[in-house]
């Protein structure tokens, strides 16, 4: 008789194996379903943040350089010869004058004796043609009643009378040439302004041409801006209907400026073409002579070009944007202008509105799929 134990463990061996069988089939297909889900998910695109920029006609600034230059600048001199009686506390240096403001006084007797005899000639020229005047008529009437003398020119005084004309007009000459010997004994301000030097003093003789003093306007300011060709360019013109504006280094608004003329001539060393600028309007006391300034001037309308950010320009000077498949592209950027934070350039030729990459990385590379994501320019 056989035993029945073994074969219950035969039975409940092979069913176990049946089970773990199961098991691992079971496994094995959930691993296979779990790589494929993961391999039919779809990857996650670099999110970039764009700008819509639209082309269009931009007028930009250009920007130079000037130093602000008094209209007058003179060292006064002396006219003439002597020695000096007054010096007036307006002549010290660093001192503002006005217009015929007296500065210096030169000793005047002997100017004013010449005066004096200049005039004395001047009466005795009148009388002396006076006298010829009346020799003249004497003799036309004598010889209209006797009618025995030709009546040359001679026999009529007539040389004697233009010579009496000469010497008068003569006279009048030297009492004019004296009395403005006279009036430069007194050294005045030719025109409002700062005294720069002070060359003389009190007691001090000196002599026709010697300096004086030295003086600066303050009134009248001019500048002259040098410009390349590319920046000459792209000014609007013509010049009389545009100001410039004026700045100090950190940026403060200083006054604006007319344009006079400009770009007659190349500059002999820097081969630029000039502007030159007088100040209209200015800030009380901010415009000064010997000040560096920045000057912002108008340009011309660009047609066709997009203003951005600088920050959309990469160092190798790309502008990155993304099509309509959303796939990055790339252009060289043909900067118009620079306005600050923001540059124009030309934009492509295929393209009116472009999404713009605002801050575009080294990784990029064109072609790439993206997710744009747009935000507002600031």
């Amino acid at each position: 008789m056989t035993d029945p134990k073994p074969r219950g463990r035969w039975k409940w061996l092979l069913t176990a194996i049946v089970i773990l069988g199961g098991v691992l089939v079971f496994l094995d297909e959930l691993e296979d379903t779990a790589d494929i889900a993961e391999a039919v998910k779809p990857p996650t695109l670099p999110l970039v943040s764009v700008i819509s920029a639209q082309s269009s006609s931009h007028a930009g600034k250009v920007h130079g350089f000037a130093e602000i230059k008094p209209r007058w600048s003179a060292t006064l001199s002396a006219a003439v010869s002597g020695r000096i009686i007054e010096v007036s506390d307006h002549s010290l240096a660093g001192e503002q004058v006005k217009q015929g403001d007296s500065l210096i006084r030169i000793e005047d007797s002997n100017f004013r004796f010449n005066l004096a005899q200049a005039q004395q000639r001047l009466s005795e020229a009148e009388l002396a043609l006076v006298q010829a005047k009346n020799k003249s008529e004497v003799a036309r009437k004598q010889i209209a009643r006797g009618k025995t003398i030709e009546a040359t020119d001679l026999a009529l005084h007539l040389p004697q009378m233009r010579i009496a004309e000469h010497a008068l007009a003569a006279s009048k000459v030297q009492v004019e040439a004296a009395r403005e010997q006279l009036r430069s004994t007194v050294i005045t301000a030719p025109f409002s302004g700062f005294v720069t030097k002070r060359d003389v003093s009190p007691g001090q003789t000196v002599t026709a041409g010697q300096a004086l003093l030295s003086l600066v306007d303050d009134q009248r300011f001019d500048l002259e801006v040098s410009l390349g060709d590319a920046d000459w360019m792209l000014l609007s013109k013509p010049w009389d209907r545009h100001t410039a504006k004026l700045f100090s280094q950190t940026d403060q608004f200083l006054g604006t400026a007319r344009i006079r003329r400009g770009g007659g001539f190349l500059d002999a060393q820097t081969r630029q073409r000039k502007l030159f600028l007088e100040v209209v309007e200015a800030k009380p006391g901010l415009i000064q002579p010997g000040a560096f300034v920045k000057v912002e001037l108008i340009g011309r309308e660009i047609e066709q070009t997009l203003r951005l950010p600088e920050s959309t320009l990469t160092r190798e000077g790309d502008i990155w944007y993304v099509d309509p498949e959303n796939r990055l592209r790339r252009f060289k950027a043909d900067i118009s202008y620079r306005e600050g934070a923001h540059v124009v350039v030309r934009a492509p030729e295929t393209s009116t509105t472009l999404d713009v990459v605002r801050n575009p990385l080294g990784s990029f590379l064109p072609g790439l799929q993206v997710s744009p994501r747009k935000v507002e320019d600031q």
